[in-house]
């Protein structure tokens, strides 16, 4: 890996920019610590690494992605849209 993307780091709002989310996402990560935070200057950061790691972590291995808040899950086709699996 790249040293110099190994340690970038980011500011909160670049990290949600990056990942498509709100503060709403990212800023209960950092408070309860899972997200590691760094004071560099006037603004905390994130190291761009830790946000993958937590990412990776997330990944559904077995492909099924829930439905929303009334529960259930179904089975993710991603050729349903177009597009065969990578």
């Amino acid at each position: 890996m790249d040293t110099r993307a190994r340690f970038e780091l980011i500011t909160i709002p670049e990290a949600c920019r990056r990942l498509g989310v709100s503060r709403r996402v990212i800023d209960p990560l950092v408070k309860s610590g899972e997200l590691p935070c760094y004071e560099v200057g006037k603004w905390p950061r994130v190291s761009w690494t830790d946000v993958m790691t937590w990412l990776e972590s997330k990944r559904l291995a077995s492909r099924e992605v829930s439905t929303g808040p009334h529960g259930g899950t179904q089975r993710w086709d991603p050729g349903a849209y177009g597009r065969d699996p990578a």
